[in-house]
């Protein structure tokens, strides 16, 4: 679960504000370099899971979908926290 957790921060933390987009592809290639294996499918299932619970959006360009924060979105700050020390392990 906390493992779960944390990727799915990271994945936000990829995500540019609206009017920046980047792919499900650029997602996945940003994570896989910070050392985080995943599958395409996981991580569009993530996304599709993410987008219920914050103010993310996908836009349909070619064959892919890009992803960004609206602009109306308020956005969290959590200064000098990692995602790491804001999910202790156990």
């Amino acid at each position: 679960m906390e493992s779960t957790s944390l990727r799915r921060i990271q994945i936000l933390q990829q995500i540019p504000r609206d009017p920046g987009r980047v792919s499900t592809s650029e997602i996945r290639n940003r994570l896989e370099a910070s050392g985080e294996e995943i599958t395409v499918r996981t991580l569009q299932n993530d996304l599709e899971i993410l987008s219920g619970m914050f103010p993310i959006q996908s836009e349909l360009i070619g064959r892919s979908n890009h992803w960004y924060w609206r602009a109306e979105a308020e956005m969290v700050d959590i200064p000098g926290m990692t995602a790491q020390t804001a999910l202790p392990q156990r």
